[in-house]
């Protein structure tokens, strides 16, 4: 009995396939703007990060709040900007 063909996906080391390897490929300006996404989330994270330990003050909580907004406002216009040209 024949089984109907996977479609094809890129696959992970050594030949097994991984699922968050599955996707489409995409648009090389979209690639672009989604590093541009998982910069802008690394430095979300340090920030979240500092903001958390007991040492720092709340005069630099309140300044890394401010950043973090800006980063997330940044993300939303990297985002609308993609939803446009999409």
């Amino acid at each position: 009995m024949q089984t109907p063909q996977q479609p094809a996906t890129k696959n992970g080391p050594g030949g097994e396939g991984n699922q968050s390897r599955d996707l489409p490929l995409l648009h090389p300006a979209a690639e672009g703007r989604l590093e541009e996404i998982c910069e802008l989330l690394g430095q979300m994270l340090a920030l979240a990060e500092t903001s958390a330990e007991p040492e720092t003050p709340s005069a630099d909580r309140d300044s890394m709040q401010q950043e973090f907004d800006r980063l997330r406002d940044e993300i939303d216009r990297i985002a609308d900007k993609l939803e446009e040209d999409s």
